[in-house]
C-alpha cells in the first residue's frame, strides 16, 4: 500500500492512489511541494520515499495550470 507520511501533503488537487502509488489529478496552486509516501508490502517492510512537486504558476493569458514535472 502506499499512503503519505504524516506532515507531508502532495499540491492541492492532485491525490495518491494507495493500492498503485499512482499520483493523479490537476494541481490548484503554484509552488514547491514537499511530501514523502510510505510504501507497504504485504510482508509489512515500509520503506519511506520523500519527493518535491513543483507547480509553475498558469501561462499567461490560458487560465491553465501546467502539469507537474
Amino acid at each position: 500500500t502506499y499512503t503519505l507520511l504524516p506532515g507531508t501533503a502532495l499540491p492541492p488537487g492532485l491525490a495518491l492512489d494507495p493500492t498503485t502509488g499512482e499520483v493523479t489529478g490537476s494541481p490548484t496552486a503554484a509552488g514547491a511541494f514537499g511530501f514523502a509516501v510510505v510504501a507497504t508490502d504485504a510482508a509489512g517492510q515500509a520503506v519511506e520515499v520523500p519527493g518535491t512537486i513543483v507547480v509553475n504558476p498558469p501561462l499567461a493569458g490560458t487560465g491553465a495550470v501546467p502539469r507537474p514535472e
